[in-house]
């Protein structure tokens, strides 16, 4: 399959050969749709919704088998502001501490985004939207 894949300012053109493009499957297609679909809707959602669709995405990425992890991270670091939104610091640092050691193991230990997680971790009241 040849895909184009769009990124602001850049463009990519490659034929791909991923498992998931190279035997095509309905079920795995309707999941990576869904991860799309979750990820656009986090940012729209109430705290309540976003830890929802925050669970949800995590678990399609485990059906998935999706291994990046800055984007483990990035859900971890949505649910801390849902939990930030509603002060609930317990929370907070319950997700604080995954998006840390999904972006350690992404990034790396000194990475801006693994430090602002460790930060949230130890202090929840730092987040900007506390």
């Amino acid at each position: 399959m040849f895909y184009f894949i769009g990124f602001p300012g850049v463009k990519y053109h490659f034929d791909c050969c991923c498992p998931a493009c190279i035997e095509p499957n309905e079920v795995s297609d309707q999941r990576r749709i869904d991860m799309r679909k979750f990820d656009r809707e986090i940012d729209k959602a109430s705290p309540q919704e976003c830890l929802q669709l925050v669970e949800d995405i995590l678990q399609l990425y485990d059906d998935e088998d999706v291994q990046l992890q800055a984007l483990r991270g990035r859900a971890c670091l949505d649910a801390c502001a849902a939990c930030a939104r509603l002060r609930d610091d317990r929370a907070l640092r319950h997700w604080a501490q995954p998006a840390q050691q999904h972006y350690t193991w992404g990034l790396g230990p000194l990475h801006a985004l693994t430090r602002k997680a460790a930060s949230y971790a130890s202090a929840p009241q730092r987040h900007q939207l506390w």
